[in-house]
């Protein structure tokens, strides 16, 4: 009986701060999205949002469409910037599902051929040729 109780007062090998002190709480991934840092588009669908991450000093925009998850880099460090992004982002997403597609090329590539200025980072479109590429011109 007394073997019985000392085994019942022995705690396990992974219970207890024991084991709490010889496993190191692991950090979150670099790439894992900061929580405090997430703010859905105002205006938009609430799969929109941007956040930051551990390995970027730049904003980033996530959306989930159709079963996929897409995610860019803003290139800017302004969230107010990087909410403009993210609807420029969503509307090209829709566009290319809309057109039977869906997006293979990485959005900054994709905006600089669609007649990005030079004047602008690379990766943000000049809303006038947008406009006009929306409209059937060019």
């Amino acid at each position: 009986m007394k073997d019985f109780d000392r085994f019942n007062s022995l705690s396990a090998a992974n219970d207890g701060p024991a084991a709490q002190a010889s496993r190191p709480m692991r950090a979150r991934e670099r790439t894992v999205p900061i929580l405090d840092t997430m703010h859905p588009v105002p205006g938009y669908p609430a799969k929109l949002v941007v956040f930051k991450m551990a390995a970027s000093r730049f904003w980033q925009v996530r959306c989930w469409m159709q079963g996929r998850s897409y995610r860019r880099s803003t290139r800017t460090e302004s969230l107010r910037l990087a909410l403009n992004a993210a609807k420029l982002f969503y509307d090209e997403l829709i566009r290319q599902h809309s057109a039977g597609g869906s997006p293979q090329q990485p959005f900054a590539a994709r905006c600089c051929r669609a007649g990005g200025s030079s004047r602008l980072p690379c990766g943000w479109i000049d809303p006038r040729p947008v406009q006009a590429g929306l409209s059937g011109a060019g």
